[in-house]
């Protein structure tokens, strides 16, 4: 990067330090990066106009290493800021558009997000959308915020939303069509902070995230804890609000077919759950109660499925977990500012972050037990 290239940079970007590095927030991408405490040194040394040489020797003088790594570090950082500097600005979206739906008396109305979704449908369409909401529905009252219309076609199912054909799917697939929909069309209207990649689940008083991509054992956790008396809110995606309170979208969990017999343990009612096709392959949502309220999150946990270790938690540092954190975050809002940056860290300075093992959900279940119990007295 040159030097006109790294005063853009700066010119776009603020940093905000936090211990052991800093984070940086790209305003017209809206994105966040966590820095280490070496490549927050450079960062700050390039924009108060050092040049890099000048920076190994600083390097070397603050860290007590040698020029060869000093160089090694100055590299990999300006390495770094380049991704920075090259992520994709798209257009900021607005908010979606808050009037409510035009519609009639008929369907049945869904509580979710603080919203009033409205599904006019066959009862049998119903009867299968009710495996996903069910645990939502309330009885109709006024003019739905938002209102979907699911027509039956010889051989599948058309959902209509603003007089537009959302999707099309098989009937077998007309529940995760309206679980995407619930992600796409009605996450980005809540007036949330920032949306990560989790699941929330709440031990007594004290909120865990398990922060981790799909595949990892998130609802595998999710059930076996829910069956132990923790309050379930989330297998998927956690909002964190401007008052530092998580919110789970609140779906069941979504249990995969190579899994079924293993929840089944925990939860014997899957056994009676209709079946659907979501991106090709069998699943089921298991009838588990979200709770929609705010939740205090001091514990994220990031899990890993390991069939050749035992269940064990790990304790890692900070700003290594943080920049695991951020990369989970599937959104960031527009009018998220500065400030929000401040807000986020002032939560991540009173939070614990560890790695778990998972081989055994049950076994990995009783270490997370201990550890709530543990946080009681931190």
């Amino acid at each position: 990067m040159g030097a006109s290239e790294f005063r853009r940079l700066f010119r776009e970007t603020t940093f905000h330090p936090v211990n052991g590095g800093g984070v940086v927030y790209h305003r017209k991408a809206r994105r966040l990066f966590a820095l280490n405490d070496a490549a927050a040194f450079v960062w700050l040394g390039l924009r108060d106009g050092k040049v890099p040489a000048a920076l190994i020797v600083d390097l070397r003088e603050t860290f007590g290493v040698d020029g060869t790594v000093a160089e090694l570090w100055v590299g990999q950082a300006i390495s770094d800021f380049k991704v920075i500097g090259d992520v994709a600005v798209s257009p900021s979206p607005e908010w979606p558009h808050q009037d409510k739906a035009e519609v009639g008396a008929r369907g049945v109305d869904y509580q979710l997000l603080g919203q009033t979704l409205r599904i006019d449908a066959g009862v049998s369409t119903l009867k299968s959308i009710d495996s996903l909401l069910g645990g939502m529905r309330r009885q109709n009252s006024g003019t739905p915020d938002i209102a979907v219309e699911i027509t039956d076609e010889v051989d599948t199912c058309q959902v209509h939303f603003h007089q537009n054909v959302f999707g099309i799917a098989t009937r077998d697939r007309i529940v995760p069509e309206m679980e995407r929909f619930v992600y796409e069309e009605m996450v980005p209207r809540v007036r949330h902070f920032l949306a990560f990649h989790a699941a929330l689940m709440q031990c007594g008083d004290i909120g865990v995230l398990f922060a981790a991509p799909s595949g990892s054992g998130k609802s595998t956790l999710s059930a076996v804890l829910s069956s132990r008396g923790w309050r379930y809110r989330s297998d998927e995606m956690a909002l964190l609000d401007r008052e530092l309170g998580w919110r789970g979208v609140p779906l069941p969990p979504c249990i995969k077919s190579d899994n079924y017999s293993r929840i089944e343990k925990w939860h014997p009612s899957l056994r009676d759950v209709s079946e659907h096709i979501r991106y090709g392959r069998k699943v089921k949502y298991l009838p588990v109660q979200a709770e929609g309220n705010a939740a205090d999150v001091t514990i994220v946990v990031f899990p890993r499925l390991s069939e050749a270790e035992a269940a064990g938690l790990t304790a890692i540092d900070p700003l290594a977990a943080l920049t695991q954190l951020l990369s989970l975050c599937v959104y960031v809002p527009l009018g998220f500012t500065e400030s929000d940056v401040t807000r986020l860290l002032q939560w991540h300075e009173r939070t614990r972050y560890f790695e778990l093992a998972v081989a055994d959900p049950s076994e990995a279940a009783v270490a997370l037990e201990d550890l709530c119990m543990n946080a009681r007295g931190w």
